[in-house]
């Protein structure tokens, strides 16, 4: 027996089982090394900073009641949130999330879920390495993110106790994510959509300003009710701005100097998401906290390298005016723009061939919604808050033709995030209460808020609410909304008959609203109910705002 024998060799076996061994222990420290390396350059430094020490107090005074913590103040004001926040760059974050709160999670939520849906999960292996994707694509995010404004997203996330990887991710949402199947912006293609018109038509001294996250899974629910901001971050030029909880960058803005900026987000081939860029709406928030001119603002727009592609709209308070369109790759500046009218749709020369942005131009009514308020800007009577005011709660096609409530092509949407009048001259500034524009709309005084100069009691009345309009319209269109999404849920999840219970509530709630009649008309197509399918697609026909949907209703139809 060999193994008996002095210099017998072992069976080739042991050795290849402990070769075997080796190489398993070799390959699992190299996964985990690799894991460790992978963490560490997808990571996101997290900054830290000083916050206001004692507890957060409630306290009432000649304003009303308040929330205080350190310097800084939450105030409610009807619907409207405002928070007056100073100090440096970590401490105006850590105020913004203390004072509000669980509000940043509700608001943060769905746009992380925006920017969540540009990584695919479709596939069993896409979706078991779906995170790891979604992290490798944006390791760069905050890379592209000045330090200040890190720094304050970082007091956001220990203010409000959420997670500061969601909170970059959730200031790139405008830029790089895409639109829930589930909402309204999903047929759509966009996260956000804005509609910016000037009174009088040219060199205006007022700007209306409406913005819808009709993308976001929630249909922007938790972006409402508006948020004002007045901040005022040592070393800059104070501002104030009207958005949402979270959000650190400006989408509509004006600073104490009277610089206006409005952000369009907007579609383009360029945009690429693991480029080291700046979201649009944090080159709007340097914009406000540099630029004293016109010509300094057009420059920081200009000389910036942007994330995706926005129209950027400033006014000054000489009613100078500027459109720039800007994207990775391109830029075109517009000098004193007529009429003022702009939406989510670049028109100047270097996008005219773009595939993105022309596809946004065939299928969105937002040429039409654009066209009818520069309309009605050439029409206005004067520059007054009240002038305005009309324009945005107009609901009618260009020339005149009513819309129904909750059509897309309409300049008031029940579903905007803000509704906003800002008059770069006299520093004053209106939200309204909402939904839409048919609420009151309060009136800020900014040169108080901004400067300390003494307030101005006689301007601050505000814009009552449209006495000739039921609010009741305005929450039945969005509880129809909330009916379509979950509508749309229970079919991705092949539950159709819920599915088309949920339309049936919507279309009972608001029998005319386009969404729930096109809707209602794929289920009945999908179950073979072609009576049904045609009913709900010609009633769609009279008011449909989806251009593409409209062709591909009209050819099925053809071939019934």
């Amino acid at each position: 027996m060999s193994e008996l024998l002095i210099g017998g060799r072992r069976p080739g076996r042991h050795r290849r089982l402990r070769s075997l061994a080796i190489l398993a222990i070799l390959v699992l420290l190299a996964a985990l090394a690799g894991y460790f390396i992978f963490r560490r350059m997808v990571a996101y430094d997290e900054p830290s900073g000083s916050s206001p020490s004692g507890p957060v107090v409630a306290s009432v005074g000649e304003g009303g009641a308040s929330l205080t913590w350190g310097g800084c103040a939450l105030r409610h004001e009807g619907g409207i949130a405002v928070v007056r926040l100073v100090g440096g760059a970590h401490t105006l974050g850590a105020c913004h999330g203390r004072l509000l709160g669980g509000a940043v999670g509700r608001a943060t939520a769905p746009l992380v879920g925006a920017v969540e849906a540009s990584v695919p999960r479709d596939g069993l292996i896409a979706g078991l390495f779906h995170g790891a994707r979604l992290r490798w694509r944006y390791r760069l995010l905050d890379d592209g993110m000045p330090p200040a404004q890190l720094e304050e997203i970082a007091g956001v996330a220990h203010g409000a106790g959420v997670s500061f990887e969601d909170l970059v991710r959730a200031q790139a949402a405008l830029d790089v994510g895409a639109p829930s199947a589930r909402a309204a912006g999903g047929g759509y293609r966009a996260v956000a959509r804005a509609l910016s018109v000037g009174v009088p038509a040219t060199g205006p001294s007022l700007i209306g300003r409406t913005v819808s996250l009709l993308g976001a899974a929630d249909g922007g629910e938790g972006a409402r009710p508006p948020l004002v901001r007045f901040v005022a971050r040592e070393g800059a030029i104070p501002f104030a701005s009207v958005g949402w909880a979270g959000q650190v960058g400006v989408v509509t803005g004006i600073n104490a100097r009277g610089i206006a900026i409005f952000v369009h987000p907007a579609s383009s081939t360029d945009v690429k998401p693991t480029r080291l860029a700046q979201p649009a709406a944090l080159i709007a928030r340097d914009v406000l906290e540099t630029a004293g001119t016109l010509d300094k603002a057009v420059a920081v727009v200009e000389q910036a390298s942007p994330l995706g592609a926005a129209g950027y709209l400033i006014v000054d308070g000489a009613r100078q005016v500027a459109w720039i369109e800007r994207s990775p790759t391109r830029t075109r500046v517009v000098r004193s723009p007529s009429p003022v009218a702009y939406g989510d749709v670049l028109t100047t020369e270097p996008f005219a061939e773009d595939a993105d942005n022309d596809r946004a131009r065939r299928t969105r009514p937002s040429l039409a919604r654009v066209q009818r308020a520069a309309e009605l800007a050439r029409r206005a009577p004067g520059a007054a808050a009240e002038h305005v005011v009309a324009i945005l709660r107009d609901a009618a096609a260009p020339g005149g033709q009513e819309l129904p409530p909750g059509h897309r092509g309409a300049i008031d949407d029940p579903s905007a995030a803000h509704t906003v009048i800002v008059d770069p001259a006299g520093l004053l500034l209106w939200v309204a209460d909402g939904p839409g524009a048919g609420g009151r709309f309060r009136a800020f005084d900014l040169r108080h808020e901004l400067r300390g100069e003494p307030p101005r009691e006689a301007l601050l009345a505000g814009q009552p609410a449209d006495p000739a309009r039921d609010p009741a319209v305005a929450e039945q269109v969005l509880a129809a909304l909330r009916d379509l999404r979950g509508a749309r849920d229970a079919a991705a999840d092949d539950e159709r008959g819920r599915a088309r219970e949920l339309v049936a509530r919507a279309l009972a709630r608001r029998p005319d609203l386009p969404a729930a009649l096109l809707l209602a008309g794929d289920l009945a197509r999908a179950a073979g109910d072609v009576d049904a399918a045609r009913a709900h697609y010609g009633r769609y026909l009279e008011v449909g705002d989806d251009l593409a949907a409209v062709d591909q209703v009209r050819s099925y139809l053809r071939e019934e």
